[in-house]
Order: C-alpha cells, then structure tokens, then sequence
C-alpha cells in the first residue's frame, strides 16, 4: 500500500518560557528543540479499512541528536522501523518482515533542512522528519491567520490553522488539511491536527484522517503518531558509531548506483559486477559499529541475489532497447485510428499508465512540461492507457488537462512486455526503441530531455 505524504508543521505563538531560549513578550521563535545527547522515540500507527479487509503498518523513529553543527543546525542520525500487515475479507492476517533504514539529516530550530540524497529513504513513511518538523510561518500575524506549506518534491499543499479553542499553555493544537495533485483523481480528503508540547519544544501528537472514494483503497485511514519517551546519552562514546553509519550510507548508494546502470549497459554487465563488489569489500572493514555493521552485512550477503535479479531486469532492457518497435493499430478515446506506422520520421514518446497507479499521476504533469517544450519539434508524445474502463482514461484525461493523445493500448502492452507503471518508451525516427523509464523520479524531465535530444541531433 502506498503512503501519500502527510505534513506535520509544529510551532508555539504562546510567550511563554521554553527549553530553547523564548522569554516573556517575544514570539516563540525557535521551537524545535533539539539536545546533543538526547534520543526521542516517536511510534506511529496506521490502519486502513477497505472493501478487502484491512491494512497498516507500525513504525518507530528513534531520533539521536549528535552535534551542533557549525553552521548551527543539529545532525541528527535517523533509526527508523517499519513493520507492514493486511487482513483479508475472511480475517486472514499476513504480517510483511521488518524494514529497518538508517540515515542522517540536518536541522535548524525553525524547521530548515539541509539537502540531502539519504533522507529521501523515508519519504513515502508517516515518519518521514520533513513532515515531522517542517518549516516553520515568518511572523506571529502568518501564525495566527493560517499558512501554507508547499512539498517541493510533488507540489502537494499544507494549510495550517491555529486552534485556539483546544490550545492551553501546556498543549498547542494546530488543525490541518491537504491538497494533493491525486486527491480528484482518487477523491480523496485528508485532515487532522497536531499537538506540540512548549516545555519541550517538540511534537508530541499527531492525528490524521483521510478517506478515498475511488480505487482498491477506498476507505478510511487513521493514523497516529506519538512522542513516547526521551533518553540520554554521550555522543562522544558513539562517534565510531556515526562513522559507520556514513561509510555505510555512502557505500550502500555508490553501490545501488552502480547496479542501476547494469540495465542500461548490459555490455559492461561483469565489470560493473566486479565494481559494485569492491564497494562492498572496500568498506566492510571501515564498519567497526556492530549494529551497523549488522546492516550493512546483509547487503553484502544479498550480492549475489542483487547480480541475479540485475541480469534479468538488463535481460529484458536488451530484448527491447535498440530492438524495432512492434506495429500496433488501435483508437484514442475519441474514436480516432493511430498506428506506429502514422509517426515514422518523429521521434515518439509512449507513456503507458492506468487511473489506479499514483505514479502514473505523479508523472503526468512532467509529461505536460515535456509536451510543451517539444510541441514545435518532430515530437510526439501519445499517453497509451490500460484502464479496463475507458471512462477511468477520460477522467483523468479532464480531470488532468493533458492535452496530448490518450490511445487504447491494453493489447499493445502486452507487446511491449510492460510489467511496470508507468513505462516510458523513447522511439527514435526510424521504428527503434532507444530508451525506457520504468516509475517515477524526481528528475523525470531531465532524463526524458536528455534522451530525446539526443535523437533530434
């Protein structure tokens, strides 16, 4: 199941003393307080209830604050546990194997966080720090009249309301609700409210509630998330630990990298083999941390499955990349014919997706950038629809306002052996297929560019 991002912004307008420096007649300015030595644990729960049965997860982040950094925010290391279940109709229980994710981030008291590649690891989680403590209104006028935070990786909106009524001195209540680019597309309505404690300048408790009215999830979600408890600890004693945790992270990406190319360059499949593995075995020995090391273990142990599954998913890159396009006919959703044959001498971009995949949305407005900057080249971009129903493609097609052709293409798909949402095929002037995206990410357009411009050449 997956999660759509929630937001969590916390902050107090009350003047009152605090852990981090407010004193009577200011507005309390700095309200994340964060304490070098100090572990917070935060616990989350979420049920969905559907048509199906039932669905959730539980989660745990354990928050190590470390230093202060120079620039004067905080670093802090990130441990977070996921644990996912379902329930059938019938009442059958299936429980998934625990996720565990390290990472670290960096902070400043008014919710500023410093890019960084690791910290996306948990960004489809309830958990997710972003959303725990986001940045933070201007001025006290901003705060009580309400605001807005927009996520600069999906553009979805945050509006934020004080709630005076059920704030006291001692818990602060901020009432929220949230626009996504999917909630016409799947009807969805999310809300709830967030309780932040001033004496320790942190979250304490959030709400949220959201219902669906379209898709295999429709239902109702409820989730929780709560401060349990804080603990002490010395950082100096864990500074192997932290050095671990960076080698790690760092050796874990090269190596994911790496393995991401194998696809497109099955040529240099065994050499790049051998370099991904020296990632492996060059920093093994730099882990000294046993809890960290335990993690990084099982990536090393899964090297030879990683190389299997690589192979197959490079296998089916080289039955399709530089291989002619199958022909296909078939109609868009006003009744009009198209065949592959029409475009020879354009170059063609098939984006093949469905209503009920949210990646598939997510794309769509890239696709629209790339439409609008292509539209005076031999360009053309066709969406290539499986919907079993072809009013779930006009819907989106309005809903969205895409303004390039939506064909019928569930018997095309089978041809182009689509097994993913959304696939993305680049077809070059003359029939070939000299590219394939396969989901979503954030720079989409970018590698899109790329590959048509090199065909336009």
């Amino acid at each position: 199941m997956k999660k759509e991002l929630i937001f969590l912004v916390i902050f107090s307008i009350f003047m009152i003393p605090t852990p981090s420096g407010a004193i009577d007649g200011e507005i309390f300015e700095g309200p994340y307080s964060f304490r070098p030595g100090t572990k917070l644990f935060y616990s989350c729960s979420e049920k969905l209830d559907f048509a199906g049965g039932t669905a959730g997860s539980n989660e745990q982040l354990i928050i190590w604050t470390m230093i202060i950094n120079p620039d004067l925010t905080y670093r802090l290391v990130l441990e977070h546990h996921s644990e996912n279940y379902r329930n059938d109709a019938e009442g059958n229980r299936t429980d998934y194997p625990e996720q565990t994710t390290w990472l670290y981030c960096d902070i400043d008291e008014k919710g500023h966080f410093k890019n960084n590649y690791y910290l996306g690891g948990l960004a489809l989680e309830n958990l997710y720090p972003v959303d725990l403590f986001v940045e933070l209104p201007e001025d006290e006028n901003t705060a009580r009249s309400g605001w807005d935070h927009i996520d600069k990786t999906y553009g979805d909106i945050s509006h934020y309301k004080w709630n005076p009524d059920e704030s006291s001195i001692s818990n602060i209540v901020i009432d929220f609700n949230i626009e996504t680019l999917l909630d016409p597309i799947y009807l969805l309505d999310t809300k709830g409210e967030l309780h932040y404690d001033p004496e320790y300048g942190l979250p304490i408790l959030k709400k949220v509630e959201q219902t669906r009215g379209y898709g295999k999830y429709e239902g109702k979600t409820t989730i929780e998330i709560k401060l349990d408890s804080i603990t002490n600890f010395v950082p100096e004693e864990f500074m192997n630990f932290e050095n671990s945790l960076y080698t790690h992270l760092e050796a874990e990406s090269t190596y994911q990298a790496i393995m991401e190319k194998v696809e497109k360059e099955p040529d240099s499949i065994n050499a790049l083999f051998i370099q991904a593995k020296e990632i492996l075995d060059q920093a093994s020995p730099q882990i000294t941390d046993t809890i960290i090391k335990k993690e990084f273990d099982l990536i090393a142990a899964g090297y030879e499955d990683d190389t299997l599954d690589v192979r197959i998913r490079a296998g089916r890159f080289a039955g399709i990349i530089d291989q002619p396009a199958t022909a296909w006919k078939t109609k868009d959703l006003s009744g009009k014919t198209h065949t592959l044959k029409k475009y020879k001498g354009k170059v063609l971009l098939l984006d093949f997706w469905y209503r009920g995949c949210p990646w598939c949305m997510r794309s769509i407005p890239t696709l629209l950038q790339i439409y609008e900057k292509y539209k005076k080249n031999p360009v053309i971009l066709l969406g290539m629809n499986v919907d079993k129903d072809e009013n779930d493609a006009r819907f989106v097609v309005e809903e969205m306002q895409i303004k390039y052709k939506n064909l019928l293409a569930r018997d095309i798909v089978k041809e182009y052996n689509v097994s993913g949402y959304p696939t993305l095929l680049i077809i070059d002037q003359n029939g070939i297929i000299r590219d394939m995206h396969i989901g979503w990410s954030e720079d989409l357009f970018e590698r899109i560019s790329e590959s048509i411009d090199k065909l336009l050449k």
